[in-house]
């Protein structure tokens, strides 16, 4: 059922892409690349809108452990087009999904540091709705430097336990 409703969701945001794609100039996509926390890489591809006071965008972020899609819409508020609130859904963060090393462990020194080292990276994608706030420090939709906070409710991609996360993401546009 997630995956129907992902993939419909992903369809719709292509169509949304297609179908303004007429109407846009070449300066109205952007292709984005950033770091942050707990993602340690980002790659987003975003497509202007509402006289350049808005934006659709489509976003892959990389963990240590596991990856994710998010689609989502942003509006500026401001006459700068520096601040920006949006709503998102697809990967909205990473959690330890708390996996204990089993009772029968080895207790010798490499069963005691692959128990250690699967638990450092036992993350795993929560998948949901959210919300985002971001500072474009030339304008949306301007090249430049961006700082994103997002903030959400969903899932666990292995676990399917009920999470709120979030995530920051530094990132260029160009």
């Amino acid at each position: 059922m997630k995956s129907m409703i992902l993939s419909a969701l992903i369809l719709s945001g292509s169509s949304l892409f297609v179908a303004n794609s007429a109407h846009a100039n070449d300066n109205d996509f952007s292709f984005t690349l950033g770091t942050g926390f707990p993602y340690v890489g980002s790659a987003e591809v975003s497509m202007a809108a509402g006289e350049g006071k808005q934006r659709w965008f489509g976003h892959y972020k990389v963990g240590p452990d596991d990856d994710g899609f998010a689609v989502g819409f942003e509006q500026a508020l401001d006459s700068d087009n520096n601040h920006a609130v949006g709503v998102m859904y697809g990967a909205l963060g990473l959690k330890n999904d708390d996996s204990d090393c089993p009772s029968d462990t080895d207790l010798s020194f490499s069963g005691a540091l692959g128990c250690a080292l699967s638990a450092a990276f036992d993350w795993e994608t929560v998948n949901g709705l959210g919300v985002s706030y971001s500072y474009y420090f030339n304008g949306l939709n301007e090249a430049g430097w961006r700082v994103r906070l997002e903030a959400g409710k969903g899932k666990g991609r292995n676990t399917d336990k009920s999470y709120t996360s979030g995530n920051m993401i530094v990132s260029y546009q160009f």
